[in-house]
């Protein structure tokens, strides 16, 4: 009974793997920036707005800070 769940896991874990592989295979990157003009181009649409941590209410800041990298 053990075997057999350790063998669908890791028939599960293998399959999942592949799904990610075939998934970051397929996305295609940003274009590169070919002068600097291009570059400041390609860094202003990287802004990102940051709420100023003002002491107070650390656990609401935190979270809105995770929320902005997941």
């Amino acid at each position: 009974m053990l075997e057999q769940y350790m063998a669908a896991t890791y028939a599960r874990l293998r399959e999942l793997s592949l799904a990610d592989q075939n998934r970051a295979s397929s996305h295609t990157p940003p274009p590169q920036p070919t002068s600097s003009s291009d570059f400041t181009t390609f860094l202003k649409t990287l802004w990102i707005n940051v709420p100023r941590f003002d002491g107070t209410g650390v656990e609401d800041w935190i979270y809105k800070i995770n929320k902005l990298f997941t």
